[in-house]
């Protein structure tokens, strides 16, 4: 009755649709089941979750990235998550992934009404033998299908996992902004399901999207990219992964932080000079 109440109370001028269930049929059901409403209504969409807080022109560049990509069947979504928060942004503002955020997203009909619903077999061996063929790091692949493993046995939400497994049996691609475009605001002990916030996750900012798009060279998942974000989701991160949000934490006034991070990176890296010098980096921001 709550939630209600405040879907009611909306004050802005825009037309309201409302699509209520008769019982609670729990966050992956209801989220899919609601998708599949919007789609059957509009041929694109944006989706934001009442945690998620855009960015200035978060929503006209989501609405850009549906329009230059309607008619390409490689591109299945458009995130405004960028989890590493920036992403050559001096040379893109935008780039191509195969993990794509539902913090923030978008997505025409044509992707979501292929879109299989159901958990795959993880024992299949054509399926896995697909997994392999779009993201041949095998971590990676492990990562993937430990997550998929989780949400069968309802350890957590498991819609956008199945979402994403589906969009790489599909070989597609995510759009992702150079600079991220979400603050999650639903992080920490109180949340109902991402409880887990690291001191990474404190540090991570949002910026305002960019007004000119500057495509990337081509239209092809950045693998680099991609295996910073499995580190990130992870928290199996190499050196440079740690040497990345290490600065940040040494420029966002955390050196305490970065230089336990970068001790901590040393012991697995032993000798790392990146990490040496994040480590000096942070104790001569302590000693100031």
């Amino acid at each position: 009755a709550a939630a209600r109440a405040e879907v009611a109370s909306i004050d802005w001028p825009c037309r309201v649709e409302r699509f209520y269930s008769e019982t609670n049929l729990g966050c992956d059901a209801r989220l899919v089941s609601g998708i599949g409403a919007v789609f059957a209504a509009v041929e694109s969409a944006i989706f934001l979750e009442d945690d998620c807080r855009p960015q200035t022109g978060c929503i006209a560049w989501l609405g850009r990235m549906l329009e230059r990509w309607r008619d390409d069947d490689r591109v299945l979504m458009v995130s405004a998550f960028n989890p590493l928060e920036e992403w050559h942004a001096d040379r893109q503002s935008f780039h191509f992934a195969w993990h794509g955020d539902a913090w923030g997203w978008a997505a025409w009909r044509r992707s979501w009404t292929a879109f299989s619903h159901a958990a795959p077999d993880l024992d299949d061996p054509a399926m896995r033998a697909r997994l392999a063929a779009v993201l041949p790091d095998p971590d990676m692949q492990a990562r993937h299908l430990a997550a998929l493993a989780a949400g069968a046995a309802g350890h957590g939400s498991a819609w956008d996992v199945v979402w994403e497994h589906d969009r790489l049996m599909r070989g597609g691609l995510a759009v992702v902004p150079a600079r991220n475009l979400i603050d999650n605001l639903g992080l920490g002990e109180a949340a109902t399901n991402t409880r887990r916030s690291t001191p990474i996750e404190a540090v991570r900012r949002s910026h305002p999207a960019p007004v000119e798009d500057r495509p990337p060279a081509a239209v092809a998942a950045d693998p680099a990219y991609d295996r910073l974000v499995w580190e990130l989701r992870s928290g199996r991160h190499s050196a440079a992964g740690l040497v990345l949000w290490g600065g940040r934490m040494v420029e966002r006034g955390r050196a305490i932080q970065a230089l336990a991070l970068a001790h901590g990176g040393l012991r697995r890296y032993p000798g790392d000079a990146g990490l040496v010098a994040l480590a000096a980096r942070a104790s001569a921001a302590l000693e100031r």
